[in-house]
């Protein structure tokens, strides 16, 4: 592999967490703990046959990191395993065999979680863990810190406190929320082997690794999700309103929906059912005359009337601050959204973007290439 991994190839098993460090990228290592880099312990699972055969025993490592997580792919010859010592690590680990089998004991079970291509497990980084894998194997891993996991599932929960948290360890990697998991791990891999990908850019990983970590928390059963599938009811308007004030706000920089749940108060899918209800059905009907317009939370925008009535506020930020603090993303999110909720209010729009296009052409050039990149709109003036 290329691009953004880095490969290491380990014959002294041992010394693996040493290496690891090591091969870190300084500025990687500035973000990492040593020690808890170094609180795995790996070891052969045959002593005997590594102490007569050591050359049979080889591990390939490559590594990299989105974002604040982290993803991996380990080939053994030979069966292998880790414990992870203290002082442990706050990170949970997504395991997907794509040859071989695997298996992982936790601190407070006595029972082995048992992987293979069809099962997937998922386990936290407790002092005490260990994790096996048989000989000739092939594995995925992706690492994603504890601490964003219970931030997102307080935001779910609608701002309660999580004091403790555990995923179910096995899961079905072959259908339903785990297949999805696992193309979702391909797609990195395919993409971070790229020198060039997408994720480089800051917004796309922060999108991304969002996305990503509600697929765990909604698609893999764990200790609150009893909990999720309690909640049935939807934000007050209250909650929509503070929402809408916050995307107004920061319009012009990078918004997920999470962070927009988080200061309206309420969760993810409390806010979309809000939006749905309260605001789907009217938002667009006095299109083109004065106050404000509102665009629901999946397009992580608003729409207002200032000095270009009609102008989608996203549309305006990214012309006045170009690509730095803006996302096409966005604009590609309310081009789509507004063509199935109501043609006619988008096609509005266009016109007026259209009309200030061709009073100001100079002044708007970057920020109409920007859009039509996006596949937002036709750069040609009508």
């Amino acid at each position: 592999m290329f691009g953004n991994f880095t490969r290491i190839e380990v014959a002294d098993l041992p010394q693996t967490s040493r290496l690891i460090w090591e091969s870190l990228p300084p500025q990687e290592k500035a973000l990492a703990n040593e020690r808890e880099v170094n609180s795995r312990e790996f070891m052969p699972l045959d002593w005997g046959r590594f102490q007569s055969e050591p050359e049979s025993f080889r591990s390939r490592f490559a590594y990299a990191p989105v974002g604040t997580m982290r993803v991996s792919r380990v080939a053994d010859t030979q069966a292998t395993q880790f414990t992870r010592r203290p002082p442990g690590i706050d990170t949970y680990c997504v395991s997907l065999m794509a040859r071989g089998t695997s298996q992982v004991v936790q601190p407070r079970s006595s029972e082995p979680a048992v992987g293979n291509p069809e099962t997937g497990l998922v386990f936290g980084g407790e002092p005490g863990t260990r994790f096996a894998v048989s000989g000739s194997s092939v594995r995925f891993h992706l690492w994603v810190p504890g601490k964003r996991l219970r931030e997102r599932l307080e935001v779910l929960l609608d701002g309660q406190k999580v004091k403790s948290f555990a995923f179910q360890p096995a899961f079905d990697q072959t259908r339903g929320p785990g297949a999805t998991i696992r193309n979702l791990l391909n797609f990195l891999f395919v993409e971070l082997a790229r020198s060039d990908s997408l994720l480089a850019n800051e917004i796309a990983t922060r999108t991304f690794e969002d996305n990503l970590v509600l697929c765990l928390l909604l698609g893999l059963r764990h200790s609150h999700t009893q909990r999720l599938q309690q909640q049935r009811a939807g934000a007050a308007p209250g909650n929509v309103k503070r929402a809408e004030e916050f995307m107004r706000a920061n319009a012009s920089g990078p918004l997920t929906i999470a962070d927009i749940a988080q200061v309206a108060g309420c969760s993810v899918r409390a806010l979309q059912m809000a939006f749905d209800r309260f605001r789907a059905l009217r938002q667009w009907r006095h299109c083109g005359k004065s106050g404000s317009r509102r665009l629901g939370p999946r397009c992580y925008a608003t729409v207002e009337q200032s000095r270009s009535p009609g102008l989608p506020l996203v549309m305006a930020s990214a012309i006045r601050v170009g690509s730095r603090n803006s996302s096409d993303a966005h604009t590609v999110s309310i081009h789509r959204w507004l063509c199935k909720r109501d043609v006619k209010a988008f096609a509005k729009i266009i016109a007026v973007w259209r009309q200030l296009r061709s009073i100001n052409r100079s002044s708007l050039s970057t920020g109409g290439r920007q859009l039509h990149n996006a596949g937002a709109m036709p750069l040609a003036a009508p």
